[in-house]
């Protein structure tokens, strides 16, 4: 076993999740950049939430590309979700498309005013 095959085979047991993390996180934030444009206050999001959306795409299309130059093109991938090869990559991809609107929307906002997002805001 190269070294490919190792990490694809990790690869294999979490991009799964890290597509569908990925999803959850950039959506949150891209709706966050909505806010801020009708607001046009600028929101700090916890930490845990960036994770999610940079993250997951990051290591997720690692994982996707490391599973394509592997033997597990075909065969569903992860242990969580099941998920096939094209719903991982339509994922990955729409979760990197809501991060670049992220970007767009949030030049549009000014950086003086920053408001934090926590549970006890009222």
């Amino acid at each position: 076993m190269n070294g490919i095959e190792f990490f694809a085979s990790i690869a294999y047991i979490i991009t799964d999740v890290l597509a569908v993390f990925s999803v959850i996180g950039s959506g949150i934030i891209a709706l966050t950049a909505v806010v801020e444009f009708f607001t046009k206050k600028r929101v700090q999001l916890p930490g845990q939430i960036l994770i999610w959306g940079f993250g997951g795409v990051i290591l997720g299309f690692v994982g996707f590309f490391l599973l394509l130059m592997s033997d597990y093109v075909g065969k569903p991938v992860g242990v969580v979700f099941r998920l096939s090869f094209g719903t991982i990559g339509v994922l990955l991809t729409i979760s990197l498309i809501l991060l670049f609107v992220r970007m767009a929307i949030r030049t549009q906002v000014p950086e003086t005013k920053t408001q934090k997002v926590t549970g006890k805001n009222k």
